[in-house]
């Protein structure tokens, strides 16, 4: 006797409620790899300029960025997944980002007038305090 209508529409909801959260395992990957090559070839672009945004359209390449991370973040939300907000090495990874950060600053900052070097690095080390306050702080 075959199955009844009802009991194959659960079936079917929760198989594609399992597929649901393979496409999220398999796009937050995807992301974590994208951003890091994204990074990469900003990297890159701010070493040696124009080489690689003559190639590339960098723009569209950080749209489809931000568009996966909105689905990732509405994918999150509908399957109830939450992150937890810190990890044990996050200290050291945030330092390892200003220093990152503040090295592709100086090579960047080799192009501009030396009048404006003050004005950024003022700049940049205020979002640099911004975002440590962001992600060092806890909630109780």
């Amino acid at each position: 006797m075959p199955p009844s209508p009802k009991k194959m529409s659960r079936k079917i909801f929760l198989f594609k409620r399992d597929l649901l959260f393979v496409y999220h395992a398999l796009l937050s990957e995807f992301l974590l790899w994208a951003f890091l090559g994204f990074l990469a070839l900003m990297t890159f672009d701010t070493i040696v300029p124009n080489l690689v945004s003559i190639k590339m359209v960098m723009t569209l390449y950080f749209l489809v960025l931000t568009a996966g991370t909105i689905v990732l973040v509405f994918l999150s939300r509908f399957l109830d997944i939450s992150y937890e907000r810190g990890f044990p090495l996050q200290k050291t990874f945030l330092a390892a980002s200003y220093l990152w950060l503040g090295a592709v600053m100086v090579i960047s900052l080799l192009r501009f007038p030396n009048w404006s070097l003050p004005l950024f690095i003022f700049g940049f080390a205020g979002v640099l305090f911004l975002f440590s306050r962001v992600f060092l702080t806890r909630k109780n």
